[in-house]
Order: structure tokens, then sequence, then C-alpha cells
């Protein structure tokens, strides 16, 4: 539209230099405001592009922080779960003391046995 209203322009002032005044004076008006309007679009669309940027950044940042979130949940997850089996290193040991305790006695049992 602009292209089109710019040569029009330039038909008229070439054939009519001296004519047309008000018809020439609205058609660069005319250009002016695509000019304007075309640079309000494209303000516009940075905008919205910026706009959607830090929208994405934001996603992101909010994914990782669930990440590290849901890291720590299923750590603390794995803490309770052992700690209701019997509770971490105490409870190992005591199972090996108690493991001991039957290869001892079964050694015991078979040297009696002999």
């Amino acid at each position: 539209m602009k292209e089109l209203a710019k040569q029009e322009l330039k038909i008229l002032e070439a054939q009519h230099p001296t004519r047309f005044q008000h018809l020439k004076l609205q058609l660069k008006e005319f250009i002016h405001l695509l000019d304007e309007d075309e640079e309000q679009h494209s303000f516009e669309r940075k905008q919205q592009q910026q706009r959607l940027h830090m929208s994405i950044l934001t996603q992101e940042s909010s994914s990782r922080k669930r990440e590290k979130e849901g890291e720590k949940d299923e750590g603390c997850t794995k803490r309770r779960r052992r700690q209701r089996q019997g509770g971490g290193i105490n409870s190992a040991i005591q199972k090996a003391e108690a493991c001991l305790c039957k290869i001892l006695d079964s050694n015991m049992l078979k040297q009696q046995g002999k």
C-alpha cells in the first residue's frame, strides 16, 4: 500500500509539478502515517517477543526449581523410608551383627557335631 502511494505521488509530481498540491500533501501524509504504523507494529512485535522470551525464561527457571525440589523430595523420601525400615547406619550395623552371630552359631554347631 505504501509503495503504491509513493508511486502515485511520484507520478503526480512528475506530471503536474505545480498543480494538485492538496492531493500531493494528502499522499505524503498518508505515506507518513503508514510509516508510523509500521514502526508502531514493529515496536509492538519487539515488545511481544521480549515478553514471550521473558515468559519462556521464567518457565525454564521454574521448571529447574521444581526439578531441584523434586530431587530434594526424593532424597527426603528415601531417607524417611530408610528410617522407617530401621534407621540407616545403626540398623545396618545391627543387621550385620545379627548375621555374624548366626554364622558364628552355625560354625559352633558344626564344630560340636564333629
